[in-house]
């Protein structure tokens, strides 16, 4: 690929959401097309593989970024050194303006590639397509190449499909986005869960985070670059104040977003209208700072309208702050009705104009705002039906979504691999 490319590439991804607010839609699709199209990089799926590397796995991820997908990297790399395969683990930026400040894996990160199987936490199309710009899509060459993709809507869009090129299988997190995937993958698809390890600093307190040490605390969180629309903070709110009107002094709401800014605040004004009992937070804390924060809330609320695994929802559970969650896609691979309280919804349309994945007419859940005030009260009324599903997600989590039973998992898959291939 031509280093104009490659810059264009970088370029697009850093500004995306610039560009989409004042680049017409038509141009953006041209630009697109032109850049990240089939013939941007000339590669056949491996069929032959080269039998003089030694075996392991070479990985690849956003393993420093402050991110959903950069914590996601980092969750599946500990089942990784976990396992009882060589490991070589290699770090990758995506253009967006990220933090890349983790360093959980500086002491072996490398960049080179010795072993026989490639297992990409990238994302397909521009992603893969930037991704391969600074590794080199010779390092895919002679190696069985395995993606590890995310999607949020039940129909994976086209525009990806261009990638399918690039890997022998496919791994997801969930059996939601496995379903997805299978409707049109031309390679195998399996679903290798992350495991759920939440590490947090036992020395901070409420005070720390300005949080009241007296408050029943709901929380929400989110990062608004990943769809503040599939996110929907906006419900939560709502469900709050409905839930306890005239600004109850014995509870409080705290909205978490990841690197926040002033438009993303603006945007909730209209919902936080009369309300005191309050607080949003903006800053992008270190992994074990989150952690602190998420177990110092009682409750974890997420109206979402889809996920792909629901990574904050499976990691609060961990930490025992119990859940309220749209009873759809990925989050019930881990809960169920005796480990969380879910919300009943209704499939609408996307809606969304101009988005750079999803197509108006997909479909997503509408969580009922109603229900969720109602399980707002439970949980603050109810102790006793609080402790229970504390107890339970968490002995759930630990059993069922431990690195243990992950790196379990993928070892069993990787000895299939290799005795298929003759690696």
């Amino acid at each position: 690929m031509s280093s104009i490319k490659d810059k264009i590439l970088n370029f697009s991804i850093k500004h995306a959401q610039t560009i989409m607010k004042y680049v017409p839609f038509p141009i953006i699709k041209l630009v697109e097309k032109v850049v990240v199209n089939k013939g941007s990089y000339k590669f056949e799926r491996v069929t032959e593989f080269d039998k003089n590397l030694k075996t392991g796995i070479n990985f690849v991820g956003y393993l420093k970024a402050r991110s959903g997908l950069g914590q996601g990297s980092r969750l599946l790399c500990k089942s990784l050194v976990n396992s009882k395969y060589q490991l070589a683990a290699i770090d990758t930026k995506y253009g967006e303006t990220k933090s890349y400040e983790e360093t959980e894996f500086d002491n072996i990160l490398t960049t080179e590639f010795p072993y026989n199987i490639n297992l990409f936490h990238i994302q397909p199309h521009t992603n893969f397509e930037v991704a391969l710009s600074q590794i080199g899509i010779d390092n895919l060459k002679s190696r069985y190449n395995i993606g590890y993709w995310v999607y949020e809507i039940e129909d994976i869009p086209k525009k990806w499909y261009d990638s399918f090129k690039y890997v022998n299988e496919i791994w997801t997190p969930s059996e939601f986005v496995t379903k997805a995937f299978k409707k049109v993958s031309p390679v195998p698809v399996y679903t290798m869960p992350y495991g759920i390890e939440t590490k947090k600093d036992e020395s901070l307190n409420r005070e720390h985070f300005g949080i009241p040490e007296d408050k029943f605390v709901f929380l929400c969180l989110y990062d608004p670059k990943s769809s503040v629309e599939r996110k929907n903070p906006q419900a939560v709110i709502r469900a709050f104040k409905k839930a306890f009107q005239n600004n109850n002094e014995n509870v409080f709401l705290v909205i978490k977003m990841n690197k926040g800014t002033e438009e993303n605040i603006n945007e909730l004004r209209d919902e936080l209208e009369g309300m005191n009992n309050y607080k949003i937070m903006t800053d992008t804390f270190p992994q074990e700072e989150l952690y602190s924060l998420i177990s110092l809330c009682d409750v974890y609320v997420s109206l979402h309208r889809s996920e792909g695994f629901g990574l904050v929802m499976a990691e609060a559970m961990s930490l025992g702050t119990v859940c309220i969650a749209t009873n759809y896609s990925a989050n019930l691979d881990f809960m169920n009705k005796d480990n969380s309280l879910l919300v009943d919804y209704k499939m609408v349309p996307v809606g969304l104009k101009k988005h750079y994945l999803y197509s108006e007419k997909d479909l997503w859940a509408d969580a009922n705002v109603e229900q969720a005030s109602e399980y707002m009260i439970k949980l603050y009324k109810d102790k006793e039906l609080y402790n229970r599903l504390k107890e339970n997600a968490q002995k759930y989590i630990s059993e069922e979504f431990s690195i243990k039973r992950s790196t379990e998992k993928i070892e069993k898959r990787i000895d299939e691999i290799i005795t298929e291939n003759n690696l």
